[in-house]
């Protein structure tokens, strides 16, 4: 399918603009959205060879002068279309947002890039970097949890209250285990005085019910 280029620069954001100016909170919502919009319209059909959207996107976002902007502007746009709850009511921050997703789409459709940064260590290691950047907020929770942790034992380690901490927590455990072990041979010991009083009744009650058929029979 052949793009309109034109139309799609002209026509498509000329729409967008007509809901900012409305300058109320659904409009301006609205202009995000179909902002996203345009740029899926742009990319699904540049015929990228690739079966998956979100791996049209990756190779999309080589072409873009400012991959990480974009990204980040399109995070916001995909929360407020996705989440209920996520509104933008502030038409500049929108005008901005959507402004880079236009540059985004220029980029695209015309080959603005210069080709010199293709050839720059991001570009070269795109897939990786691609990765890094959009897991970069998962990543950094968990490089925070493990400096926190190796700092906690740093202060375990060399302090003498961290030490003190440390023996006062694992009695606490201690203590804790034995008595959940405690608790579980309790529960042992219960089940077992049924199950050996269930066998124990029931063997009386055959032997009982035993003699007397022997009885009734003589």
């Amino acid at each position: 399918m052949l793009i309109d280029k034109n139309k799609l620069i002209s026509k498509e954001w000329e729409n967008i603009a007509n809901y900012l100016v409305k300058d109320t909170g659904d409009s301006i919502k609205l202009a995000v959205i179909e902002a996203e919009n345009v740029f899926i319209r742009v990319v699904n059909n540049k015929g990228y060879k690739a079966k998956s959207l979100e791996k049209k996107i990756e190779m999309a976002l080589k072409e873009i002068k400012r991959p990480e902007a974009f990204l980040v502007a399109r995070e916001k746009a995909l929360k407020i279309k996705n989440e209920s709850g996520a509104d933008i009511s502030d038409a500049y921050s929108a005008l901005e947002l959507i402004n880079t997703y236009k540059e985004a789409t220029q980029d695209i459709l015309f080959n603005i890039i210069d080709e010199k940064k293709m050839e720059s260590f991001k570009y070269r290691f795109w897939n990786f970097y691609y990765w890094f950047f959009t897991k970069r907020k998962i990543i950094f929770k968990y490089l925070i949890i493990f400096l926190a942790i190796i700092a906690l034992m740093l202060f375990i380690a060399d302090t003498d209250i961290g030490k003190n901490l440390f023996d006062l927590v694992i009695e606490k455990i201690h203590f804790i285990l034995r008595m959940v072990l405690f608790g579980i041979f309790l529960v042992f010991l219960a089940v077992f005085f049924v199950t050996f009083s269930v066998i124990i009744w029931e063997s009386r009650f055959k032997r009982n019910k035993k003699s007397r058929g022997g009885i009734v029979d003589n």
